[in-house]
């Protein structure tokens, strides 16, 4: 049986095999390509954020910057090449989507 294609899953599915390719493909090429379609589905999935700063820190310049300008395309700003800012927003965009804890009466 074959593998559906992209678009055939869902945003959600796709940004996830989207960051597997990002981070494991041995190809540069396809690696930029994925980074550069994560920002075409700018999936909500907070942890596609964070997956993009660890990109930032790549030894590949063509990796860092397709990185960066992914992460401007989903967030909408621009926090410049300061990693621990987009640490920061990613950390925070995170914790928003966890759910609040469990407080029991004493």
């Amino acid at each position: 049986m074959d593998e559906p294609a992209l678009g055939e899953i869902g945003p959600i599915e796709d940004a996830t095999l989207l960051a597997r390719v990002m981070t494991t493909d041995v190809s540069r090429d396809c690696r930029v390509a994925a980074i550069e379609a994560l920002g075409d589905l700018a999936p909500a999935d907070p942890r596609i954020g964070l997956t993009l700063v660890e990109g930032m820190r790549n030894p590949d310049p063509a990796i860092r910057a397709a990185s960066y300008q992914t992460l401007k395309l989903i967030t909408g700003q621009d926090l410049g090449f300061e990693i621990s800012q987009w640490e920061e927003l990613a950390q925070a965009r995170l914790n928003e989507m966890q759910p609040p804890d469990v407080q029991t009466a004493p």
